[in-house]
């Protein structure tokens, strides 16, 4: 199905819901299976409404619309020109739909395993950084949420150690939504559209 450019078809469009999750620390296997397969379907039902509203293209009416490739990079298989990306955090899930390749990440602010992650992952120039901004949960989720929509813009998995991790031909946008969350979206630096972020309501 050919797609149709709307008014909206240069931008990148990002739209969000929020889940119904239990707000408990031991949760149970049936719960985590139950609560990430309804992330899942709400990330796929966000895609389908982006990709509509953008380019007229209903992907229900698809079969197996979504293919994932060699690296790991999900995609459409009959629309390989429309990009998109999902991340779930907590009670939320977004989704990002582009002309271009884009990534997004989203991270809820847990305090855990902050100090033992960073070690591993910040590169010296940004623990430099962490360290000067007091080691707190915005700063790194700051860089987390960065290397991990680079990594799935780009769609070539992890090559190198995270503390090596280089950012070329890029730009990073960050999504200022809900209080204790990251959001980050990656796109190439060349881009010149504009981001539109909407709630959308699913069905239940």
């Amino acid at each position: 199905m050919r797609k149709i450019h709307t008014e909206h078809s240069q931008d990148v469009m990002c739209g969000w819901t929020k889940l119904e999750v239990l707000h408990e620390k031991n949760k149970s296997l049936s719960t985590l299976k139950k609560e990430a397969g309804e992330q899942t379907r709400c990330g796929r039902e966000l895609l389908s409404q982006l990709v509509w509203e953008m380019y007229q293209i209903s992907l229900k009416a698809e079969e197996e619309p979504i293919q994932v490739g060699v690296s790991g990079k999900p995609y459409l298989r009959e629309h390989e020109d429309i990009f998109f990306n999902i991340s779930h955090s907590g009670e939320y899930v977004a989704c990002v739909v582009a002309d271009v390749p884009v990534g997004i990440d989203i991270q809820h602010h847990a305090e855990g395993r902050i100090e033992k992650i960073a070690n591993k992952i910040l590169s010296p120039s940004e623990m430099l950084q962490f360290e000067q901004e007091g080691r707190s949960a915005e700063s790194f989720y700051h860089f987390w949420t960065k290397k991990e929509s680079y990594l799935k813009f780009t769609g070539e998995g992890i090559s190198c150690e995270l503390d090596q991790l280089l950012y070329e031909k890029c730009r990073f946008y960050d999504l200022n939504l809900w209080n204790e969350y990251t959001v980050k979206i990656c796109t190439p630096d060349d881009w010149e559209g504009k981001i539109i972020v909407k709630e959308v309501e699913l069905s239940r």
